[in-house]
């Protein structure tokens, strides 16, 4: 019998989701699909009614912008890390009832530590959604001094400030030599609308940096070019997003990871 997975976001188009389990259900001859649902806001609670409610017509979700909090309210449980961080990217079934993870954190982690250590480290944490939730609860995990975040919307930056007990400054309130690691969690940059744009000036840039992009498509952002031109060590989101592709597939299909095979799909490495 064959199993219905899926990506659920809007837009969907640029997800690479869709390659990387693909490959992955082949290499473990696994029978089953995965989608792309692009899925408005105001269509989030019909999406839900129709494919998980009235009927179960899909076995599970990679859930992306804009929809990792939104998700909350309709599930049934929410694991205990994703209550902390306060967003979803996974949801499956357990027996009857509908629940919620998150693997963004893990996926974060396991490749910021491939390239620096950040137990006391300052860091700069650009966006206020839920990856940025994601991203400020690794690095409190992983002992991070400190962390102030910076958003479009001062008032959002200044909740989850207040949330997870770290800082916030505007964006004119920024200085380089304040911070070691900068990271990007909006969708500025993404293959598509945003794909010219930075959250940050060129001229923010100093090669004492490292700055860590979470956006995969494309492989370097313009966030990623403007840091590399000014000498800073970048990190392409491709890492994290190989690495918490990697948890979340184990959590859909009760089954190991191919690695290199998921690997292959989204990089065209051997």
């Amino acid at each position: 019998m064959s199993s219905t997975f899926g990506i659920l976001a809007f837009p969907a188009a640029h997800s690479r989701s869709p390659e990387m389990y693909l490959a992955a259900f082949q290499q473990l001859k696994i029978t089953a699909s995965f989608e792309r649902y692009a899925i408005a806001p105001p269509e989030l609670n019909t999406f839900f009614d129709q494919n998980f409610r009235t009927a179960r017509k899909i076995d599970g979700l990679a859930v992306s912008i804009p929809h990792k909090e939104a998700v909350i309210p309709l599930l049934d449980m929410i694991e205990s890390a994703a209550q902390k961080i306060g967003a979803v990217n996974t949801v499956y079934w357990q027996e009857d009832k509908l629940c919620g993870a998150n693997t963004d954190a893990i996926g974060f982690s396991q490749a910021l530590r491939e390239h620096f250590e950040v137990e006391g480290q300052k860091v700069l944490v650009l966006g206020a959604g839920g990856a940025a939730r994601a991203v400020i609860y690794a690095l409190l995990q992983d002992r991070a001094d400190q962390i102030i975040i910076v958003n479009r919307s001062v008032e959002k930056a200044r909740e989850l400030a207040r949330e997870f007990g770290v800082q916030w400054k505007t964006l004119e309130d920024l200085r380089p030599e304040e911070y070691e690691l900068v990271i990007n969690t909006t969708p500025l940059g993404m293959t598509g609308a945003h794909e010219e744009e930075s959250p940050l000036p060129a001229d923010f840039w100093r090669a004492h940096l490292t700055a860590f992009d979470i956006v995969y498509t494309p492989r370097k952002t313009k966030f990623l070019r403007e840091a590399e031109a000014a000498g800073a060590q970048i990190i392409s989101g491709e890492k994290m997003f190989l690495y918490q592709g990697m948890a979340q597939f184990e959590i859909l299909t009760e089954q190991k990871a191919p690695r290199e095979a998921m690997k292959k799909a989204i990089t065209n490495e051997e």
